[in-house]
């Protein structure tokens, strides 16, 4: 289920004529993919192929332009290169490659690590971005995107204390850092967080957003890691296509709830905050153990909230979970080309 792939449990004896094969070609010969892409040009592309996302960053990365549809019988579909019969379609097109930065703090974090190697795997570049480049301010001269790991709150401002290595190595965000991730966001950039960092996030632009598996409510759940299901919201083009079920990984993640401020926000339109995965309100255990599920049920799992001219993503969840959650890799993807688009 986390690598995507469906299943279907065979209950009748098979007689079949059966060979061994020997090599990855063989094996996936009778797997055809997108039926879709049959009928569509050499240059069009289907984001239900992981390997769509290196090719796309190739293409961006040599200034072609990439055009994913949001809409229409393309849904779900990119194209690569600029096509002029195919811009009256609903889409979002891209010219460039978004400069991405992955946070990295001095202390280490494994979930970094494992960020990197699933951007390493997908070609996609970026660069690794240390508590003192982002201090430094003006992180819009750099990054379109930056993405922070589960990392918690007091790793992230505060680092490793001074005295217990070098100085170059301690401190964390706070205060300059943090004051410079919320410029970067508010003069147009994109933030993505992941797992414990959302906090971190949602206390630092004051979002009317709370993580109710940390109030009352939560003190009686318990979900130490098994398979979820998710269901998207399919009124945003950043979920244009994606499966009707999605299975993710949830361990120590969050589920999170609007405030009754964030609906005088939206009456007012002063900022908009926009849920585009939740978790499922019925059957959502596909696999493993869970305590109390209706806690979370029909919770946000993946919310995207305006700041200024920028974008912040919180996934309550980690989408690249040790680098094998290959299901849920695109939702990162997505958020990071297509949510950079200005």
């Amino acid at each position: 289920m986390l690598l995507g792939v469906r299943r279907i449990e065979v209950v009748e004896k098979l007689d079949l004529s059966l060979r061994q094969v020997l090599n990855v070609n063989d094996a996936t010969a009778a797997f055809n993919g997108d039926t879709r892409l049959v009928d569509q040009p050499d240059y069009v592309e289907s984001t239900r192929h992981s390997s769509t996302w290196a090719k796309i960053a190739k293409a961006l990365g040599e200034n072609q332009t990439v055009r994913l549809f949001t809409g229409g019988k393309r849904e779900g579909l990119v194209s690569i290169g600029d096509d002029e019969s195919l811009t009256d379609e609903q889409s979002i097109a891209l010219n460039n490659l978004p400069r991405i930065g992955i946070y990295s703090p001095w202390s280490g974090s494994m979930d970094e690590g494992w960020l990197r190697y699933v951007f390493d795997k997908w070609q996609i570049p970026y660069i690794t971005a240390r508590n003192e480049m982002l201090r430094a301010g003006e992180i819009r001269d750099f990054l379109d995107v930056l993405i922070i790991p589960s990392i918690g709150s007091n790793q992230l401002d505060d680092g490793r204390a001074p005295g217990t290595v070098p100085d170059d190595y301690t401190r964390g965000l706070a205060p300059e850092g943090a004051v410079a991730v919320e410029e970067f966001v508010r003069n147009g950039g994109t933030l993505l967080t992941f797992g414990s960092s959302c906090q971190w996030a949602i206390d630092l632009f004051d979002f009317p957003i709370v993580d109710i598996t940390q109030n009352e409510e939560g003190k009686e759940f318990s979900c130490p890691g098994s398979v979820l299901r998710a269901i998207a919201q399919d009124d945003h083009a950043l979920t244009a296509d994606l499966p009707e079920s999605l299975a993710l990984f949830f361990s120590q993640s969050s589920a999170f709830e609007l405030t009754n401020e964030s609906k005088e926000d939206e009456d007012n339109n002063e900022r908009k905050i926009q849920s585009l995965l939740r978790y499922a309100p019925t059957r959502l255990l596909l696999s493993g153990w869970i305590k109390n599920p209706e806690v979370i049920q029909g919770k946000d799992a993946w919310l995207r909230a305006e700041h200024g001219r920028g974008k912040v993503h919180l996934f309550g969840f980690r989408p690249q979970f040790r680098a094998w959650t290959q299901a849920t890799f695109p939702l990162i993807f997505r958020a990071a080309f297509f949510d950079s688009v200005k």
